[in-house]
């Protein structure tokens, strides 16, 4: 991993003065530290040759430019490779970098209020690393934990309090259903005691004597981590660093490094609506619970460090150069010869490793006629085949509607693709219909003789295209992720070969009623058999968007995939799904609610096979 450096950002006279001016004048010290930190950091991937670079590091102090409502556009915009994008922004504000928080203020309720507005200028050609990490967070930006610059020493007194918090009970302009609008104050009320502390400086003071933050954290079992202005805090850390175990009460904040920490082992994360009923919650708790919970925040304390973040943070940047630089390789759909439309997941069949995952999917649906008529309207100016497809299509109850539309929308009869097992009665339309043909009876005798007769007199006799396959096919299986079987930068390599991407085609579906696109017709089966949606809207063009606009969609899916792993798969006819751990959900769900024979790969198997293979009868 290379980085350029915009140094002149950080090491102009001018600039400086003025970072440390913002810094005393909003207390942002921590945060000047956080860019000073990783400009220090980013020193060791640094290279003078910005054509050889894979991210750009721009040494902006973002929180003080923020805070004091100042654009940093002018800056910005020195930045003489910002066509390049992944420029690095160190922006750990307290409150949304992108968009709103959930309790950010508006100006209306205080004027003085940071982050006056949000700036146009970022968008996708900047990686930002922050501490507010929310699920919403930017595909590329990375959240870090709020790390001590200084030593939180460990002291030798006694636990002798169970909870404790100190510090600022009520803030100002934040609403009474906010934990810090005056919840958390009514907690104070009704359940402090003597092993129950909460409150500014002084009324702590006040009860205990002389005493400092992290003494209090040291002799307490329990620390508060509620939500400020933004989700995330400093006291989580200092919590850890104290061998106190974090009560996280912050709704919507996600505890960074989430792939690398189990944080269940290390603090307990509680609803703010649960406020109220935590002392009944820790008082369920057993001793040796909370004790293994103690014995894993010491040995493992490197983990709340400095050092470990920062290792973190260049894991982070080298996946994503890993992905861009194989999503660079990847074909988009306008570059396929075939776009598949989906119209139902109803199938006769039931085969090995489906392509559709048709046996993981929870519910029957069809494509509606209406939504057949827009996907194909979507596609107008493609010039290769538009492949209807399932399931079987055939079985679709409106199958004839559909093809009416289909030879409405699209004239070319060449364009006009069926991917079929098995056509039953629908012979007369689609020798009408259809100049594009896949025919895979998957030795069915029932459909053999039908299809190839179909193919004979379609392709052989007439003249348009199609392939007809005798006898059964193996399928690679599609259940085994790849990321559970390479380390990262291999996956990514097989990733950039992938069969589908290179030799099938992207896809339209019909997702919950709604018209959904995928680069990869695969991607398009994980999401409908999850029941989520990282559909891209089907709009006029959509297909015509370069490859890097689909990364979201590949970066989800191919890792979870496992056409790139190209392993041997089974006969189609034998009916069995392989899969590793990180698709477990779905095999043993199909094994569950349908009675599908499932394998768990659990040792090494050949490679190199294609995602379907087909075999002569």
């Amino acid at each position: 991993m290379k980085i350029f450096i915009y140094h002149d950002l950080i090491l102009s006279n001018e600039i400086w003065q003025k970072n440390i001016f913002y810094a005393e004048l909003n207390r942002l010290y921590p945060h000047l530290q956080y860019l000073i930190d990783f400009y220090n950091f980013f020193k060791k991937y640094e290279t003078k040759n910005a054509d050889e670079a894979d991210f750009f590091f721009v040494p902006i102090f973002m929180a003080g430019l923020q805070f004091a409502n100042i654009d940093p556009e002018l800056l910005v915009n020195y930045c003489a490779y910002l066509h390049r994008g992944r420029h690095i922004l160190v922006s750990t504000g307290d409150v949304g970098q992108r968009k709103e928080s959930r309790h950010e203020m508006t100006h209306e309720a205080n004027p003085l209020r940071a982050y006056d507005k949000k700036y146009v200028w970022m968008d996708d050609r900047f990686i930002l690393i922050v501490l507010e990490s929310l699920a919403s967070l930017h595909r590329r930006d990375i959240a870090i934990l709020p790390y001590q610059h200084k030593e939180v020493k460990k002291q030798d007194v006694e636990r002798d309090i169970l909870i404790s918090f100190m510090g600022g009970m009520k803030h100002l302009h934040l609403s009474e259903e906010h934990i810090r609008g005056g919840r958390l104050l009514e907690f104070k009320r009704r359940f402090e005691s003597n092993k129950i502390v909460l409150g500014s400086p002084d009324e702590v003071a006040g009860k205990l004597g002389e005493i400092t933050y992290h003494n209090l954290m040291a002799r307490s079992i329990f620390s508060l981590c509620p939500a400020g202005y933004g989700r995330w805090s400093f006291r989580l850390v200092e919590a850890l660093l104290s061998g106190s175990i974090p009560i996280l009460l912050s709704d919507g904040y996600v505890l960074p490094f989430g792939d690398t920490i189990d944080w269940n082992k290390y603090c307990y994360i509680m609803e703010e609506r649960h406020l109220f009923g935590l002392t009944d919650f820790i008082h369920r708790l057993s001793i040796d619970e909370i004790r293994e919970k103690q014995e894993n925040i010491a040995k493992d304390k490197h983990l709340f460090e400095k050092e470990f973040t920062m290792e973190q943070v260049a894991n982070n940047l080298e996946k994503q150069s890993y992905a861009d630089t194989a999503i660079g390789k990847m074909r988009s759909p306008e570059h396929m010869q075939i776009i598949c439309v989906d119209v139902t997941n109803k199938c006769d069949l039931a085969c090995s490793n489906c392509t559709r995952l048709l046996k993981n999917q929870d519910s029957l649906w069809e494509m509606t006629p209406e939504n057949f008529r827009l996907a194909l309207r979507s596609l107008r100016d493609f010039k290769g085949i538009i492949a209807m497809i399932g399931g079987n299509p055939c079985v679709h109850t409106q199958f004839e509607k559909l093809c009416e539309i289909f030879r409405e929308e699209i004239p070319n009869q060449f364009q006009r693709g069926l991917w079929t097992n098995n056509y039953f009665k629908h012979r007369e339309v689609i020798e009408k219909t259809f100049g594009g043909l896949n025919l895979n009876p998957h030795n069915e005798e029932r459909a053999n003789e039908k299809l190839k007769d179909l193919h004979n007199v379609m392709v052989n006799q007439r003249g348009f295209n199609g392939g007809y396959y005798v006898g059964n096919s193996r399928h690679a299986p599609l259940l085994t992720a790849v990321k559970d079987l390479y380390p990262e930068k291999e996956m990514w390599e097989k990733i950039s070969g992938c069969d589908v991407n290179r030799e099938w085609s992207a896809s339209i579906v019909q997702n919950n009623g709604n018209l959904r696109a995928y680069f990869c017709e695969v991607a398009a089966s994980f999401d409908l058999a999850r029941g989520t949606d990282n559909g891209h809207p089907v709009v006029e063009g959509w297909w015509k968007k370069p490859i890097q606009d689909f990364g979201d969609q590949i970066k989800h899916f191919c890792t979870g995939c496992g056409v790139p792993a190209r392993l041997r798969g089974s006969m189609d006819n034998e009916q069995i799904d392989t899969y590793t751990k990180s698709n477990s959900d779905l095999a043993l769900k199909s094994e569950q609610n349908k009675g599908r024979k499932i394998k768990l790969l659990d040792s090494d198997e050949a490679l190199n096979h294609k995602v379907t293979e087909y075999f002569a009868g």
